[in-house]
């Protein structure tokens, strides 16, 4: 809840509000490769070394093989939320409509994550993948690093960039320079920057360089001002999006190509009454519910059979528990059975099939298959229904409740070889892999038939991978 919004009452002199400033690093995303719609953990960004033509040393002879060099670098997905609660009653006493603002201030939030995300991209060690998916971290190497000197930011390190990034082979077409306003001060005090020479800058008329396009890079500059009354302007914030170290800032020059940015799912802002807050949603649905009353009374048949479903749609809603709760109350019926079956086979059997049932209603929903705790629970169930079915209590009942299972974990996992991602898919293969150990041969059949689904589906999502262009 906005505790402070109480500023805004009546007794305010102004009727606008003024965002406090907050760094808005836009535009950053243009500086960088960029890919939406992502789905999954993890994004693998492709890259290709370069290569060399041989001499043709004879007539006729066959084209040489000159072998390109693939590599791959892996992003890991992050979420982020924000949100304010402003209440009704405050906003009737204010003479400011906050709504607006509010959005745009968590818009601005979102674009300092993005710039935070690309600076700790170009500072941190990448995540390399090799040929047989497995990892290691490759760290910037110090020849593409330029050391302080004990001087602030100047046109020599600026030109020591370049030519790193020239000799590399680097285009210069594309390229940003990440700067921070203290080395725009020290590059204003620069007469290259500053002098007639460079009138088209006009620097001296501006007072910076942002923006524009200068020793062959669009300069982009990152401030450190945090959208609060005790922000740190002359030293800088605590923790800066350019990182720092004692009075040693870093700033950065890339490539358009050196950086590739995924991104799943923007959340658009929104204003609107909480649409997860429990009692707004039970008073809804009462409201809906009269509703319905009201015209099935009035002879409106179906606008009352439409507002009574969706009356009901609200408290099914409600009565659902979220899926981390579902899958722990099915996990706690499998723990229940397990404690009982050397007691009392009877009660545990009864435990069992009440897991069952919450997992075969689990399955219903795709996205919670997608969830990695559904396979390690479900998995622990199998596990314990064999040891049942083939332990010294085994019985006919016993044997079907496996059987059962098996098949509702074989239909769950088709799932995930018709839809999920390859991180999905080996979650699937390693319960598998867990369960099939446990069962007799004719058990696992049903199973081991999954599995072969699934590795046909993991083959297919790594052809697609490799195939794609980038």
């Amino acid at each position: 809840m906005a505790d402070t919004v109480d500023t805004a009452f009546v007794p305010a002199f102004q009727n606008v509000i003024v965002g406090l400033y907050a760094e808005d690093p836009d535009q950053l995303q243009s500086t960088v490769r960029l890919r939406t719609g992502v789905v999954g953990k993890t994004d693998h960004w492709e890259r290709l070394g370069g290569v060399k033509l041989v001499p043709v040393t004879s007539r006729h002879q066959t084209t040489p093989h000159t072998e390109m060099v693939h590599s791959r670098r892996r992003a890991q997905m992050a979420d982020r939320a924000g949100s304010e609660l402003l209440d009704q009653l405050d906003e009737v006493k204010m003479m400011i409509d906050p709504r607006n603002e509010y959005t745009q201030n968590l818009v601005r939030a979102y674009r300092v994550f993005i710039a935070e995300t690309l600076v700790d991209s170009l500072n941190a060690a990448a995540t390399v993948i090799a040929a047989d998916d497995t990892t290691s971290t490759q760290a910037l190497q110090a020849s593409q690093q330029i050391a302080n000197g004990g001087t602030g930011f100047t046109m020599a390190k600026w030109r020591q960039a370049n030519r790193i990034l020239d000799n590399a082979g680097v285009s210069r077409a594309g390229r940003t320079a990440l700067l921070s306003a203290f080395a725009i001060e020290d590059l204003l005090a620069d007469a290259q920057v500053t002098s007639k020479d460079y009138a088209d800058l006009a620097a001296l008329q501006t007072g910076t360089i942002a923006g524009k396009m200068f020793m062959g890079s669009t300069v982009k500059v990152i401030g450190d001002a945090t959208p609060d009354d005790t922000a740190v302007l002359t030293g800088g914030t605590l923790d800066p999006i350019l990182p720092k170290t004692g009075n040693i800032r870093s700033c950065f020059l890339y490539h358009h190509d050196a950086i590739g940015l995924s991104i799943g799912k923007v959340a658009t802002p929104e204003v609107d009454r909480h649409p997860d807050n429990t009692e707004y949603k039970l008073e809804l649905a009462t409201f809906t519910n009269n509703l319905a009353v009201f015209l099935h009374e009035h002879d409106a048949y179906a606008d009352a059979v439409r507002h009574s479903r969706r009356a009901l749609d609200l408290l099914t809603a409600l009565a659902r528990p979220a899926p981390s709760l579902a899958i722990e109350r099915a996990d706690a019926h499998n723990l229940r059975g397990w404690i009982l079956q050397e007691q009392d086979v009877r009660q545990a059997i009864q435990a069992y099939e009440e897991a069952l049932n919450h997992f075969r209603e689990l399955s219903t929903a795709p996205a919670i298959t997608r969830i990695p705790m559904f396979h390690v629970r479900f998995g622990d169930l199998l596990v314990n229904l064999a040891v049942l079915a083939t332990g010294p209590a085994a019985s006919d009942r016993s044997r079907r409740l496996l059987s059962r299972g098996i098949d509702q974990y074989a239909e769950a996992a088709r799932q995930v070889a018709n839809s999920g991602s390859t991180e999905e898919i080996r979650m699937a293969l390693d319960t598998l892999a867990l369960a099939t150990r446990q069962l007799a041969e004719r058990d696992a059949r049903p199973l081991l038939a999954v599995e072969k689904e699934l590795r046909r589906a993991l083959d297919q999502r790594g052809s697609s991978q490799a195939d794609a262009p980038h």
